[in-house]
């Protein structure tokens, strides 16, 4: 499972022309590659050779080789574990970095300078952590998914039975209303101590998101008892058995992880389409937001899926630029084209602390309208001008209730 000090380790790595590095992404989910007869290792030795023949500088082939080797040498003895395997390799710093993951990805192979961080970024985006409550009124669970893959946290069962009491039972000195009370009482009890477990866990291992699973008269009263930093992190709820095994609800959630994750970014393209249109610290079109990332200005990145712009950038002062400029706005020197600029301009926001969201399906579509890109501004920031003569999470939450 990958780690946000993994991503860290990454995206903190320093470009260098003597430094090249081979991102791999590679599919290798059985039902979608044959990967039961290794089919993605053919994939990639081709991807390989292709990058190998359109080296001309005699040392960087030697370096490109050298790595190459390296992680041939490793794929040849791996056996994945997941759908997707993710690798990095230098062979300048005896740099190895590997993952597999439970998600699949997109076959992709680059030797650059920097590491290609993006779609590491995407699926994390895409896949995000979720916290799932599983409780009745006796025993409760707590889970997280993250990336395709669900772990358990915890387990809790009270200390005394509770029941629903119809009867006094043997006992007549008490009232059916006073059993029953008891049973309330116990259950609330039994509840608020899981909530507090959910809190704890939230400091330890940060989620974004929450679904409550159980018998829905708990999960209702569950959700009543919230204290607000939860209640504003819950996205939806499943009816399931406490007994649930892990692969339902990891199912469950994924489901519903889908649904919230569309629903939010058609609001967020929404949210920030409108308020571009208003001058409110929000602007759309690649020279705009290309002019506010150059300035410092932008809070947030918002992109459509498998955008690929290219474009140049300063080798002196790194601003970017769209394809048409000859010279640098600030220092005035010449320009490098570079393939994508989406790359850098992640990369580069991702360091500063900022946010980056790629928005899929309908959302989409929707900015691809307004040249697939956008930002949110700092509060501090100014708006640029729309009028750029030379190219230069949202935190909405949907709620989804299922029965599984």
């Amino acid at each position: 499972m990958t780690t946000t000090a993994d991503l860290g380790v990454l995206i903190n790595r320093q470009a260098a022309p003597n430094n090249a590095m081979l991102s791999i992404y590679l599919n290798v989910d059985p039902p979608q590659t044959g990967s039961l007869n290794r089919h993605f290792e053919g994939e990639l030795l081709a991807r390989l050779r292709s990058i190998q023949e359109q080296l001309s500088n005699e040392a960087e082939r030697r370096s490109f080789k050298a790595s190459a080797r390296r992680v041939r040498q490793f794929i040849a003895r791996h056996k994945p574990t997941g759908q997707g395997l993710i690798l990095f390799c230098s062979d300048h710093d005896s740099f190895f970095w590997w993952r597999d993951i439970q998600v699949p990805v997109r076959n992709e192979v680059r030797w650059n300078r920097r590491p290609q961080i993006r779609p590491l970024l995407e699926l994390q985006d895409e896949f995000e952590r979720y916290c799932i409550i599983l409780t009745d009124r006796e025993q409760g669970h707590l889970f997280t998914v993250f990336m395709g893959e669900i772990e358990q946290h915890l387990e809790l069962v009270s200390s005394a039975e509770v029941k629903h009491s119809k009867t006094p039972g043997s006992d007549h000195l008490r009232s059916p209303m006073q059993f029953q009370r008891k049973a309330n009482l116990h259950a609330l009890w039994h509840l608020k101590k899981i909530v507090k477990l959910a809190e704890r866990q939230m400091f330890l291992c940060p989620y974004d998101r929450l679904i409550l699973a159980g018998p829905s008269e708990t999960t209702g009263l569950l959700q009543r008892v919230l204290p607000k930093r939860l209640k504003a992190r819950v996205v939806g709820s499943i009816a399931l058995p406490v007994h649930a095994t892990t692969q339902e609800i990891l199912e469950a959630t994924l489901n519903i992880e889908q649904s919230v994750e569309r629903e939010a970014e058609v609001r967020l393209v929404d949210d920030l389409v409108v308020s571009a249109s208003k001058s409110m610290r929000a602007i759309t079109g690649l020279a705009a937001t290309l002019l506010a990332l150059n300035n410092g200005e932008i809070w947030k990145l918002v992109y459509a899926q498998d955008s690929n712009v290219p474009g140049k950038r300063c080798t002196l002062c790194d601003r970017l630029y769209g394809v048409d400029r000859l010279a640098c706005g600030h220092c005035n020197k010449p320009l490098q084209a570079v393939d994508d600029l989406i790359e850098l301009m992640v990369e580069r926001l991702i360091k500063a602390g900022r946010k980056v969201e790629q928005v899929r399906g309908e959302a989409s579509q929707h900015l691809m309208q307004v040249d697939g890109i956008g930002a949110f501004l700092r509060l501090r920031g100014r708006r640029p001008s729309q009028s750029v003569t030379a190219p230069g999470r949202s935190s909405a939450r949907g709620s989804v209730h299922l029965h599984a």
